[in-house]
């Protein structure tokens, strides 16, 4: 696989950190060699304030075959997240990236398009480094999951449906809630399954919908 990687820096704000994003790059390269398809991926890292504040930094893959990362450099929680977690951030990004390649404009759109990439991204970083969930991951307890899962089973198929309120908390939903119940909507499937998030890149979102199904009933562990 080809990866190219840009520091768009003009002020020299990210010199302190290029060697780390370098190593958690080539890290995640490494790692995932011969475990997933080979994909070209162009990735830019940029300086900027709108990150997750915990971690000092943030990734987006916004179109196949792009995955920005943006980090926060005067945030003085960067320094210690710039090893593994910057990493599995990395990793995150690139099971998008993967599932842009495999389902085209078909990976997004609705809001159980984004539930399940989101779940996807997640449990193959988890795949890949066996870590604890996330803080975005495990932001809900059993009767928030069921509660919200029956929400999002009556907007599942929307294409307008408020992603900054699912996945941010910026309207009447807890923060993350959007990312922790996707987490619990795969896990949930893989289980069922014995699948690994690594051969579902390209697995299509209603495939996931009777879990959620399940999880608006029960709830879930995580």
């Amino acid at each position: 696989m080809r990866w190219t990687l840009t520091v768009e820096d003009e002020r020299g704000t990210l010199a302190d950190v290029r060697t780390h994003v370098d190593r958690a790059v080539e890290a995640v390269r490494v790692r995932v060699d011969g475990t997933v398809p080979a994909v070209d991926l162009a990735i830019v890292v940029r300086a900027g304030a709108r990150v997750i504040p915990e971690i000092g930094l943030v990734g987006h893959a916004p179109r196949p075959g792009l995955v920005i990362l943006t980090l926060d450099p005067a945030n003085p929680m960067l320094a210690k997240h710039l090893g593994r977690t910057l990493e599995r951030m990395v990793a995150h990004e690139l099971h998008h990236a993967l599932r842009w390649d495999a389902l085209g404009l078909d990976a997004a759109g609705t809001l159980l398009d984004a539930l399940v990439a989101e779940g996807l991204a997640g449990r193959f970083v988890n795949e890949l480094y066996g870590n604890a969930p996330e803080p975005w991951e495990r932001a809900l307890g059993p009767s928030d999951i069921a509660r919200l899962a029956r929400d999002a089973l009556e907007e599942a198929d929307a294409p307008d449906y408020d992603h900054d309120a699912w996945f941010f908390g910026r309207g009447n939903k807890p923060r993350w809630a959007g990312y922790t119940l996707g987490y619990r909507l795969v896990g949930a499937f893989c289980d069922a399954m014995g699948r690994r998030p690594s051969e579902l890149a390209g697995r299509p979102a209603w495939a996931f919908r009777d879990d959620l199904v399940t999880l608006g009933r029960q709830g879930g562990a995580a």
